[in-house]
């Protein structure tokens, strides 16, 4: 523990005061003046959203409406003074709740004395949300500061999270911020974030009363150096409300007098301002930001999964639901709500499982909320847009959905059709593909499995189930110690389950060094807060209790082990499969948890050597040092080698760490305190490993982990005409490393807004084709305004971007005549 004393804020003040040997002084203004120094001190209170405390009632009732009272007694009371507080879930209950509340804060909002901070809708955990919800944290939170109280914030208030992604900075600029506020893992007090495609923001590091003295001297000699003339003081209670008491501002109004020191209470915005013309002096800083409390990543696994499960569903709607609104009426309103509920549950604490049971049991509430209200939109899109494809004279005819930008194989589902089989399917061009029959141990109902293949990029293919005169020819095996398709063989080391060897036939490489998916339990004594403490302690899994082939078809094999923690009630089943037809290994692993202080990860040592790694970012990738360090990665991270490569692809977690050649993904975290976060139950999580030649890019990996992520989508249909071919392609973009991240209907309703990003770093100009003529075509910022007319010609949009640009475009006219 330092013992160095910790100052106050008058503390803070007056040693400035000392040091700078301000004359003149602003007493009662918000330090807008023109001295040699000011000294700009803002008047907040961060309040979590929930933590050890639920959101509702605790943190509508007794932080928010508590504080902000207090807030408009200060107001009312000073004069001079100003109150600055975000999160539109403070604001959003107290117009129902709290209606002379609420008309007082408007009140005051408009007379300029009371600051809306931080377009974002929450203060968000920048671990966990993909790019698209980023955008969305501003588009909602803007929209409703907006519509509620007349304001465009201009920054982002982000006083808590503890990770801040590289790529943020081109959000910001995108949705109108220019200056990002936050307290975690900044490298200066204040400095020019700079993002991979060269946008760069203001990002301010307040001082708040917790400093000590050194820094402050070191501050005030950087400030000569620099010739910089205004400094940010963050003051105010926080993670359970208050703010500052009339005794605390007393105190500060008579300072401020004393000092002769142009210092006062001021407004966010009004720094910035202050701030932005000093630009030219600062530190440009390029790279990630944050990183503290790495078992975030991991606790209560539950609530990443729903956030990506529910992710992948909205955007999947959205798509579906605007190239339906070509034919139907569109349902924006039950999409807008449940996105509303997925931001609010990315809040830093919610997101990074820091939060007491009873607000954990809150957020898988809220998640199935969301999936209630998004659900149906997309059945009824993809029963509308059904009711135009022509599937006459196709018998048994399965429509199959693909809501990614390009073509793709992928396995599919269906239900089996009456009679005995067996069954072979074939698409509308005349080709077979192989079908295994699946039967549900529990309830005996049969479906069949197949892999669709060339299904069209964000389109769809029409297949036939039908009877097959032989049975199909089976290219796979799979015993006790083996599977075999022909693209992979895995074997599995006798005694414990691991994996000893996969090897990927194309590439004639053993792609293993060691066991691989090989669970590894460590003893961790941090806290429910994220904090990390490994004791060296560890634990290996027993003999395997039972070793089973549950598939072995002429589509997949499957193997399933079951293993005991020893010494624990934890049993473990893990399942390998390979489908054929399909680039990776597929692992599902069952953990039915009953212990403690625990943290679990799953390894895979590489057949390579590297140094550095690539991991996925929301919009895009970074390389990091192989160094063991526990860092965060949405879906994917990679090594390779320059020749040859592999990735460790996840359905719903973020936590991984890689040292030297070995990557491992953390599966559980069981932490007891604060928040007694043990995990006891039941976790399924899924993850692949895939091979692949060449470097991240040339192997495409962003790609192969949103085709593992987002499922192709089978829908049985009848026999009808339509104006809709057997197959299309609604919208494609070109060349790969252009992705498309979201196809949505305009949130004004005038036309359609497609999203891309390029995500190798490379500039390029794209072609975006359509499936019909494509007129009144516009660039757009992220907020979907501001738009710039693009020439189209016919079905063809031509895209110019820099090297991993995020672009936005929006077609206002809905009614094209189809092309083909």
């Amino acid at each position: 523990m330092n013992s160095m004393r910790r100052f106050t804020v008058v503390g803070f003040l007056f040693l400035l005061a000392a040091n700078m040997g301000a004359q003149g002084s602003t007493p009662d203004d918000s330090a807008a003046g023109t001295g040699t120094f000011r000294v700009f001190v803002i008047p907040q209170s961060h309040i979590d959203i929930a933590w050890l405390w639920r959101y509702d009632p605790e943190t509508i009732e007794d932080c928010a409406a508590v504080t902000f009272r207090r807030a408009i007694e200060n107001l009312d009371k000073f004069p001079s003074y100003s109150f600055s507080a975000s999160q539109v879930p403070l604001y959003e209950p107290l117009e129902s709740r709290y209606p002379e509340l609420w008309s007082r804060i408007s009140e005051l909002v408009k007379a300029g004395r009371w600051e809306i901070v931080g377009g974002n809708y929450v203060e968000f955990e920048g671990t966990g949300p993909c790019g698209e919800s980023l955008v969305r944290q501003f588009v909602h939170g803007k929209r409703f500061f907006r519509g509620k109280f007349g304001v465009d914030v201009k920054t982002c208030w982000q006083p808590d999270a503890w990770s801040h992604p590289w790529t943020l900075p081109q959000i910001l600029r995108g949705v109108g911020i220019d200056t990002y506020f936050f307290l975690r893992g900044a490298p200066h007090d204040q400095f020019l974030w700079q993002g991979p495609d060269g946008s760069a923001v203001l990002a301010v590091k307040p001082f708040r009363k917790t400093e000590t003295a050194q820094v402050i001297a070191e501050v005030l000699s950087n400030y000569k150096e620099e010739k910089r003339r205004n400094l940010c003081i963050m003051v105010g209670g926080g993670d359970h409300g208050g703010g500052l008491k009339a005794a605390e501002i007393e105190k500060l109004k008579g300072r401020f007098k004393e000092w002769k020191l142009e210092a006062g209470f001021a407004r966010a915005d009004r720094y910035a301002q202050a701030a932005l013309k000093e630009t030219a002096a600062l530190a440009k800083v390029k790279g990630e930001l944050g990183f503290e409390y790495p078992g975030s990543y991991t606790t209560l696994g539950e609530i990443k999964d729903g956030n990506r499960r529910l992710e992948n569903l909205l955007l999947t709607a959205e798509r579906f639901a605007a190239v339906a609104g070509r034919y139907q009426p569109a349902a924006p309103a039950a999409l807008e709500s449940a996105w509303n509920l997925v931001l609010f549950n990315q809040f830093h604490d919610i997101m990074g499982g820091c939060v007491i049971p009873p607000a954990y049991q809150d957020a898988l509430s809220v998640y199935e909320q969301a999936e209630t209200l998004a659900r149906p939109v997309l059945e009824q899109a993809l029963r509308g847009l059904l009711l135009h494809i022509n599937t006459r004279g196709i018998p048994n005819p399965v429509v199959v959905f693909n809501p990614l930008s390009w073509d793709r194989a992928g396995e599919v589902v269906i239900p089996a059709p009456p009679g005995a089989g067996p069954w072979i399917v074939r698409d509308d061009e005349g080709r077979f593909n192989a079908v295994q029959v699946l039967t549900d141990p529990h309830g005996g109902q049969r479906s069949l499995l197949f892999v669709a293949k060339s299904v069209p990029a964000f389109g769809y293919r029409v297949y036939s189930v039908i009877s097959s005169p032989q049975e199909v020819h089976n290219p796979c095996r799979a015993e006790y110690t083996f599977l075999e398709t022909p693209s992979f063989r895995v074997t599995f080391k006798e005694g414990s389950g691991d994996i000893e060897q996969i090897r990927a036939k194309s590439l004639a490489w053993q792609v293993l060094s060691g066991a691989g998916n090989q669970i590894q339990i460590l003893e961790d004594l941090g806290d429910s807060e994220g904090k990390l403490e490994f004791t060296g302690r560890s634990w290996t899994l027993g003999p395997f209790l039972k070793t089973e082939v549950v598939e072995k078809g002429p589509v997949r094999v499957r193997l399933r082990v079951r293993n005991k923690l020893l010494g624990e009630h934890t049993t473990f089943v893990r399942e390998v499969s390979i489908t054929d037809g399909l680039p990776w290994v597929d692992f599902e692993t069952r953990i039915e948890w009953n212990s403690e202080k625990k943290f679990v990860k799953v390894a895979f040592p590489l057949a390579l050597e590297t140094k550095k790694s690539t991991w996925e970012i929301p919009f895009g990738s970074v390389e990091r040092p192989n160094d063991g360090t526990e860092k965060p990665a949405l879906r994917w991270v990679d090594l390779n080698d320059g020749r040859r490569g592999a990735a460790l692809l996840n359905l719903n977690r973020y936590g991984y760490d890689v040292r030297s050649n070995v990557v491992r993904l953390s599966l559980l975290r069981s932490p007891t305190w604060p928040a007694r976060n043990d995990e006891g139950g039941i976790h399924n999580v899924s993850y692949a490993l895939y091979p692949h030649v060449g470097t991240w890019a040339e192997g495409k990996i962003y790609r192969r982990a949103l085709e593992y992520n987002i499922p192709l989508i089978p829908v049985p249909a009848d026999e009808h005409s339509g104006a809709l071919p057997p197959n299309a392609s609604f919208f494609k973009i070109e060349p790969d490393n252009v992705l498309m991240t979201a196809c949505k209907s305009a949130d004004d309703g005038d036309g359609i807004v497609l999203r891309f990003v390029e995500v190798e770093g490379k500039a390029v100009t794209a072609s975006l084709r359509s499936h019909w003529f494509l007129r009144n075509v516009f660039e757009t910022d992220l907020m979907e305004e501001n738009g710039k007319e693009i020439r189209s010609e016919g079905d063809v949009v031509k895209l110019t971007f820099r090297p991993f640009e995020i672009k936005t475009v929006r077609l206002k006219s809905w009614g094209f005549a189809p092309l083909r």
